[in-house]
C-alpha cells in the first residue's frame, strides 16, 4: 500500500541504547523525532506550525510478534530538546526565498520505477550470480538509454520555480542545523521503567502529548524497530513502521534488521579506467584526467527503496508495496588511514549558518552523500536511473566544492562566498601507487547515525572496499622549443625538449612538493598563454624519440596513427633531466644513406649525435614516457606510461653524395630494342597440337605476351604491371599512344598496333634507394636520345597494392619505353641504325657529388626488307673453256652452269640477288606415258619468324636469314649476268639434275650489313621450269679383233623422292660417233674426221632373260664392226692404223601428236642431216678408243 500521510507525520529514529546518568532506571534509549506537517504550515494549522507548543511522549512497545500498535504501547515521558525561538523568523524567511504552490489541479505524475545498473566492482563485491530483483540490471539496457533516450525536447521557457510545502521542507532537512531550528527535528531521550524491556526487542514511536497543540489534529506516527538489547550499543532506523497499520512487511523486517547498526553492507568501488565513464562503452580511449575514485554501495538495496517510496514493490509486480518510509536521508563515506589507523570522513564540514540575516547556528558536523535517480527523457512519469556510482573522490571532501579550480582559473567568484568548510579533508591524500579502503555509514531523515569512530556491530562480506588508485591518464606532450631545427650548413639539427605538462588535480596525485603554491605562480603566464596552470610531469621521466620517414602512399608498412604514411626507422630512449623544470637537449646528425635499413639498432650513446637520413622527409616523433613498472604498481596498464600525445617535427635536408642511385636491373638488360612481328594468324594444326597435348584452353602467343615474356613482366590484356613483390614505374614516350595508373605501377598500350614493326626500346633500371628516399625534383628521372629530350619518368608517391605482397622496399624498378621508326624516309635505302640513350636524374636539390647521367648506345639491324623485285631477261649455261689432247684424241669435260641474265644490278649497292628452290619435278619427256605424279609443296621461306627480336647494346651483328637463300654469283665482267648454283644437296652428278626446278629469286640484304631474318629478302620472283646442266655424260670404250670397238654409255635416270623412274625402256636415245685423228695440212694441230655413227642398244634387249640385271639402270652399248672401220678409213684415203675417238650423243625423244591419228615427220638423221631439229640432252666428251686387245688365253 502507498505510505500514509496526515497533517502532521512523527518519524521516530533511535540514535543509541546506553547505561542512565542516574542510578535508577539503569537502561536509555536516545531518539530523535522528525515532524512535518502536511500543507502550509504557516496558514493551515491552529495555532500556525512555527509557533506551536508540541509535547512528546514515547510509546513502547516490548514485542517483534506484531507490527506496531497504539493498543500495545506503553507510554513513557520522553525528554526532549527546547521548542527553538527562531522558528517563526525562520519560517518567513524560508518562505521568503521561494514561491509557494498551493495544493490543488493535477497531482505531479508518479515515476514508474528506479533501475539500477550493476557495475562491475559490484558483481565483483558480492560475487553476484543474478541479481535480486528486475529493477537491477547487468545487460547494456542503460548504455542504451544514456545513448539513445528517446527524449522528450526540453520545453524553450524554464521550469516553474514554484514549489509545494513539502518540497521546501525537503530542502531544509538536508541541513540538520536549520531542520532542528525550524522545529522539524526534536532530540531526546528516555528511560526504560522495566529493566531488560527491550531485551527482545520491539518497537519505540514517539506522539503527541495530549497537553501538546496538535494534540487533537489527525497524524500518522511511524515507529522505529528496536532490535533484542542486550549492552550499550548504537542505534540506527534505516525503515519505519506505520502505527495501526497493516501489509507484507516481511522484507522490510529484514532490512531493519541487517541495517540497524548504520553501515553500507556492500561497499565497492573503481578507478575510470578509460575517457568513457561508463563500463559498458566499447570506447577504449584512455582517460584525458584521472578523475579520482568512484564509489557506490548497497546499489539493490537502494533501489528497493527508492522504489518502494514511489509504491513499486521491487520483489513482486502483483503485491502493493508495504507502506514503509525510508529513514535514510544520505550516507556518509570514510576512508581509511594507515598513519594514524584510523577512520577519516569525507563529508565533514564546518560553517556559521543564517537565512535572511536569522542566525541559524555554528555547524560543525557531517553533511551527507545523496544516491538520487534521474530521468533521461525529461518525462517525470517515466522510468527514472540510478547512476552507475554514487560519487567520487579525488582527494578532499565530498561535500564541500573544492575552491582550488576555480582559483587556479581565476574565477573564484563563481563560487560566491563559501558557507562549509572541509574539515579533515585532507587527513587522507589521493596519491597514485596507493591503495585506499573505504566504508559507507548511513544517516537519517534527521541527520543521525554512526560516526566515523563508530565500528559495524555486524560482520559483511564486502562493507569495506580496497580500491587500487594507479595513473591512467597518460601524459601529455613534450614542448620544444623555439629556435630548434635544422643547422645552416643543412649537416646538424637540434631541439630543446622539455617535459609534458600535468594540470590539476593530477599533478597533486603525484605528491608533487608544493605543487598547489606553484600551480598558483603559474595561473597567470597560463592564463596568457591560452592553457591551464600545469607544472612539468614527474612521472614522465624518459623521453622515446621515433626516427620516421615518409614511405609511399598505401604502404602497409606506414603507421597507421596519422594520415600521413611514414614507417619507422629506429627508436631510442633517453632520460629527462632528474629536475623536471630543467629541458632536454637533442642533437642529430645528417647521413647518406642508400637503405634506412642500415640505421636499424640504432643506439643512444651520451653526448653523441644520432643519425638521420638525408633525402628522406623525416619525422621525429618524441613521446614521454613514465619509469618502468612491469607490476603496475604505479601505473594502470602498461600503455598508460606512454604518452598520449606524441609531438611530431618534421625536417628534411638533401643528400651530398648521390654516387650508386643507378643500377642494372636485377633480371634483363638496362636497355633493349625489342622489334615484334604481329601476331601470326590463327593455326588450325597448332590448336589441334595444344589440344593433344592437353592444352586446348591455351592462347596462342600474342604481341603483348612476348613482350612482357622478354621483359620478364605480368600483362593483363594490353597492360603490363610489375611483377608481384617489386615496385616498377613504368613510364613511355609521346611516340606511344600509353596510359598509365595514378601510381605508374602499370602502363597500357593504346593499341597493339603500336608495338608491331617498330623498335620499342625498353631502359631499365633500378633504384638503389629504398621507398622512403625523395632526393629527385618532381620531374623525377630525363631520357635523351641522340642529345634530344624524349620523355620524363616522375616517381609518384604511392604505391601499387601489388608490390605489397612479401615486399622489397629497399630498391624500385623503373622501366621506360620508347618506339623508334625503323624504316627510311623517301628513298633512302634501309640502314642499320646507331641510336644514343642517355638517363638523366634530376634532383630536386644538386647533390655535390652522384654518378652522373647513365649512357648507352644501341645498334639496330635493318628491319626494312628491299624493295626491289628481279626480273629476268635471259638464261642460258655458262660454260667453262674448251679443251683437248695435243692430238686432239680426247677432249677435257667443260663445266656448265647455269646462269641468268637479269634486267640490271641491285639497285642498293649493299643487296644482292638470292635464290632459291621451291619444288622439283621429273623431266616428263624421260618418264613413261601417263605417269602421274603429285604436285610438288612449296615450303614458305625457311627463315625465323622472329616474333620478337631484340638487341642489346654491344651485341654482335649476325647474318640472320642468310641462309635461307643462295646468292647468285655475279659475273665480274656484266652487272646483268648471274650464275645460278647448284641447290646444296646436289652436285654436278646428281641424277636430279634431269629434272626440272621451280625457283624462287629475291633481292636481300647481304652480310655485310646487320639485318634482322624478316627483313633479309624482298618480293620474290617465281620461276618455273629452270633446268641445271645434266650431269656429264660419260662413255667407256673397249676394242678387240673380233668384234670391233664397244662404246657402253649410261642413259638419263629421271627421280622423284628418291624413287627411280626410268621406264623398262628409256625414252632417250644414245648415238656414238667415231672419229680419226688427222694432221692438218701445217702440221701444226690435229682434226677429226667422222668415221661412222652407231645407235645404242639397251642392255635390256641384248640380254632378255638374264638374271640380276636391273633393267632402270642397265647401260647402252652402241657396236662398230672392224671391217666397216677399215672400210670407212680406205675410202677416205686415211691410214688404217689412223687414232681414233669416240663420243657418245643421248638425244630426247620427239614429241608425240597430241592427236594419235595425225601423221608427223620423223627425224631419222637426228646428227646428220637433220641435226638442230631434235634436242640434245647431252654429249660426252671426245674418248680415245684404246689399241687391240689382244685375244684371250
Amino acid at each position: 500500500m502507498p505510505i500514509q500521510a496526515a497533517p502532521i507525520n512523527l518519524l521516530t529514529f533511535l540514535q543509541g541504547w546506553t547505561s542512565s546518568a542516574v542510578a535508577l532506571p539503569p537502561q536509555r534509549l536516545l531518539f530523535s523525532v522528525l515532524v512535518l506537517p502536511k500543507g502550509n504550515p504557516l496558514t493551515d494549522f491552529a495555532p500556525a506550525f512555527p509557533t506551536a507548543n508540541l509535547q512528546f511522549q514515547a510509546g513502547v512497545i516490548a514485542s517483534l510478534d506484531a507490527l506496531p500498535t497504539a493498543a500495545a504501547a506503553t507510554w513513557v515521558p520522553v525528554t526532549a530538546n527546547a521548542t527553538p525561538p527562531n522558528r517563526p523568523a525562520l519560517f518567513s524567511s524560508v518562505a521568503a526565498r521561494f514561491t509557494v504552490r498551493p495544493h490543488g489541479g493535477a497531482p505531479s505524475p508518479t515515476p514508474a520505477a528506479v533501475k539500477k545498473w550493476l557495475p562491475d566492482s559490484y558483481r565483483t563485491a558480492t560475487a553476484l550470480a543474478r541479481p535480486r530483483t528486475s529493477i537491477a540490471i547487468t545487460d547494456d539496457s542503460y548504455q542504451c538509454a544514456i545513448r539513445d533516450p528517446g527524449a522528450i525536447p526540453v520545453p524553450k521557457s524554464p521550469p516553474a520555480a514554484d514549489f509545494y510545502w513539502e518540497e521546501i521542507l525537503g530542502f531544509v532537512l538536508r541541513q540538520p542545523l536549520l531542520a532542528q531550528q525550524m522545529g522539524l527535528i526534536y532530540t531526546g531521550y528516555f528511560d526504560l521503567p522495566v529493566a531488560d524491556t527491550l531485551a527482545s526487542g520491539g518497537y519505540v514511536y514517539i506522539d503527541l502529548t495530549g497537553a501538546s497543540d496538535y494534540a487533537a489534529v489527525k497524524r500518522t506516527r511511524f515507529a522505529a524497530r528496536v532490535p533484542p538489547l542486550a549492552k550499550a550499543r548504537l542505534l540506527f532506523t534505516p525503515v519505519l513502521f506505520p502505527v495501526d497499520q497493516v501489509g507484507d512487511f516481511d522484507n522490510v523486517f529484514e532490512e531493519a534488521d541487517a541495517y540497524d547498526d548504520g553501515f553500507a553492507k556492500v561497499v565497492h568501488g573503481a578507478q575510470p579506467t578509460k575517457a568513457a565513464l561508463l563500463e559498458t562503452s566499447a570506447s577504449s580511449m584512455p582517460p584525458a584526467k584521472d578523475m579520482g575514485i568512484r564509489l557506490g554501495w548497497d546499489d539493490e538495496q537502494i533501489a528497493i527503496w527508492l522504489n518502494r517510496q514511489l509504491g513499486v514493490n521491487a520483489y513482486s509486480s502483483v503485491t502493493p508495496a508495504p507502506g514503509s518510509p525510508l529513514g535514510v536521508a544520505g550516507y556518509r563515506v570514510d576512508v581509511f588511514s594507515d598513519a594514524d589507523n584510523r577512520w577519516h570522513s569525507l563529508v565533514r564540514a564546518r560553517g556559521s549558518l543564517s537565512l535572511n540575516g536569522t542566525d541559524i547556528g555554528s555547524f560543525d558536523g557531517e553533511l551527507n552523500v545523496e544516491a538520487l535517480p534521474v530521468n533521461l527523457t525529461n518525462n517525470q512519469g517515466a522510468q527514472f536511473w540510478l547512476p552507475s556510482y554514487f560519487t567520487a573522490w579525488a582527494g578532499g571532501s565530498l561535500v564541500v566544492t573544492d575552491p582550488n579550480p576555480f582559483e587556479l582559473a581565476g574565477r573564484a567568484d563563481v563560487l560566491g562566498a563559501p558557507i562549509y568548510t572541509a574539515v579533515d579533508a585532507d587527513a587522507v591524500k589521493l596519491r597514485y601507487g596507493n591503495d585506499y579502503q573505504f566504508r559507507v555509514r548511513l544517516a537519517d531523515l534527521t541527520g543521525g547515525g554512526p560516526t566515523a569512530s563508530d565500528d559495524p556491530l555486524y560482520p559483511a562480506r564486502a562493507n569495506v572496499a580496497t580500491v587500487p588508485f594507479r595513473r591512467y591518464s597518460r601524459p601529455k606532450a613534450v614542448s620544444a622549443a623555439k629556435g630548434g631545427g635544422v643547422a645552416a650548413d643543412g649537416k646538424t639539427a637540434s631541439y630543446t625538449v622539455s617535459r609534458p605538462l600535468l594540470p590539476y588535480p593530477d599533478i597533486m596525485f603525484t605528491g608533487y612538493p608544493n605543487a598547489l603554491a606553484l600551480l598558483t605562480a603559474e595561473a597567470a603566464a597560463a592564463k596568457a598563454a591560452g592553457r591551464e596552470p600545469a607544472l612539468p610531469d614527474p612521472n614522465a621521466v624518459q623521453l622515446q624519440i621515433q626516427v620516421q620517414a615518409r614511405t609511399l602512399d598505401n604502404d602497409t608498412a606506414a603507421g597507421t596513427t596519422t594520415g600521413q604514411p611514414f614507417v619507422p626507422v629506429y627508436s631510442v630512449v633517453v632520460d629527462f633531466p632528474a629536475d623536471p623544470a630543467q629541458p632536454l637537449p637533442l642533437n642529430f646528425q645528417f647521413v647518406d644513406v642508400a637503405n634506412i635499413a642500415s640505421l636499424a639498432g640504432t643506439v643512444a650513446a651520451p653526448n653523441s649525435p644520432l643519425p638521420l637520413p638525408t633525402s628522406r622527409n623525416v619525422r621525429l616523433v618524441l613521446t614521454p614516457l613514465g619509469a618502468e613498472d612491469p607490476e603496475l604498481k604505479y601505473w594502470g596498464s602498461l600503455d598508460s606510461r606512454i604518452g598520449s600525445a606524441p609531438v611530431s617535427l618534421y625536417l628534411s635536408v638533401p643528400a651530398g653524395d648521390e654516387t650508386g642511385l643507378l643500377l642494372p636491373p636485377a633480371v634483363g638488360a638496362e636497355i633493349e630494342a625489342l622489334f615484334l612481328q604481329p601476331d601470326p594468324p590463327p593455326n588450325t594444326a597448332t590448336k589441334a597440337a595444344l589440344t593433344v597435348q592437353g592444352f586446348r584452353h591455351q592462347a596462342e602467343s600474342s604481341v603483348m605476351d612476348r613482350l612482357a615474356s622478354e621483359l620478364r613482366l605480368s600483362y593483363t590484356d594490353a597492360r603490363l604491371s610489375s611483377p608481384s613483390g617489386r615496385r616498377t614505374v613504368f613510364g613511355a614516350s609521346s611516340g606511344l599512344r600509353t596510359t598509365a595508373n595514378p601510381d605508374s605501377s602499370s602502363i597500357t598500350f593504346g593499341s597493339t598496333s603500336d608495338l608491331i614493326r617498330h623498335w620499342i626500346v625498353a631502359i631499365r633500371a633500378t633504384i638503389n634507394r629504398d621507398w622512403t628516399w625523395n632526393g629527385l625534383a618532381p620531374t623525377g628521372l630525363e631520357i635523351y636520345r641522340d642529345g634530344v629530350l624524349t620523355g620524363r619518368l616522375p616517381l609518384p608517391r604511392a604505391v601499387n597494392p601489388g608490390a605489397l605482397v612479401n615486399p622489397d622496399r629497399s630498391q624500385t624498378d623503373i622501366v621506360y619505353f620508347d618506339s623508334i621508326e625503323p624504316k627510311p624516309l623517301g628513298s633512302a635505302f634501309p640502314a642499320e641504325l646507331k641510336i644514343d640513350y642517355r638517363l638523366v636524374s634530376i634532383f630536386a636539390n644538386a647533390p655535390a657529388i652522384s654518378g652522373g647521367p647513365s649512357q648507352w648506345t644501341l645498334r639496330l639491324p635493318i628491319t626494312t626488307p628491299p624493295a626491289q623485285t628481279p626480273k629476268i631477261v635471259s638464261a642460258g649455261i655458262a660454260y667453262s673453256p674448251y679443251t683437248h689432247a695435243p692430238a686432239y684424241s680426247s677432249s677435257g669435260e667443260r663445266r656448265r652452269i647455269l646462269y641468268f641474265e637479269l634486267d640490271g644490278p641491285p639497285l642498293d649497292p649493299s643487296d644482292a640477288y638470292f635464290c632459291r628452290v621451291l619444288a622439283y619435278g621429273p623431266d616428263p619427256m624421260l618418264l613413261e606415258t601417263g605417269t602421274k605424279l603429285p604436285d610438288p609443296a612449296e615450303p614458305p621461306l625457311p627463315i625465323d619468324p622472329e616474333l620478337v627480336r631484340t638487341v642489346a647494346p654491344g651485341q654482335s651483328a649476325d647474318c640472320a636469314g642468310i641462309e635461307a637463300m643462295q646468292n647468285l654469283v655475279a659475273s665480274p665482267t656484266s652487272d646483268r649476268h648471274y650464275l645460278v648454283p647448284l641447290p646444296d644437296y646436289l652436285n654436278p652428278e646428281s641424277v636430279e639434275l634431269f629434272g626440272f626446278f621451280v625457283y624462287e629469286l629475291r633481292v636481300g640484304h647481304d652480310c655485310s650489313r646487320w639485318s634482322t631474318a624478316q627483313a633479309r629478302f624482298g618480293r620474290p620472283l617465281r620461276v618455273a621450269g629452270v633446268q641445271h646442266p645434266a650431269p656429264q655424260l660419260r662413255c667407256m670404250v673397249t676394242r678387240t679383233a673380233a668384234k670391233g670397238i664397244t662404246v657402253v654409255a649410261p642413259y638419263a635416270t629421271p627421280i622423284f623422292n628418291d624413287q627411280n623412274l626410268r621406264p623398262l625402256y628409256p625414252k632417250t636415245e644414245l648415238i656414238a660417233l667415231l672419229y680419226a685423228q688427222v694432221l692438218q695440212a701445217n702440221s701444226q694441230s690435229w682434226c677429226n674426221i667422222l668415221l661412222e655413227r652407231a645407235t645404242a642398244i639397251p642392255y635390256t634387249l641384248e640380254h632378255q632373260g638374264s638374271r640380276g640385271l636391273n633393267p632402270a639402270l642397265t647401260p647402252a652399248r652402241a657396236q662398230f664392226d672392224p671391217e666397216d672401220i677399215l672400210f670407212k678409213l680406205g675410202i677416205l684415203g686415211l691410214p688404217l692404223d689412223s687414232p681414233l675417238s669416240v663420243v657418245a650423243v643421248e638425244i630426247l625423244p620427239e614429241p608425240q601428236p597430241i592427236n594419235p591419228a595425225a601423221t608427223v615427220d620423223r627425224f631419222n638423221d637426228p646428227l646428220g642431216a637433220d641435226l638442230g631439229q631434235v634436242r640434245i640432252l647431252r654429249t660426252s666428251p671426245l674418248t680415245p678408243v684404246p689399241e687391240v686387245c689382244p685375244p684371250a688365253g
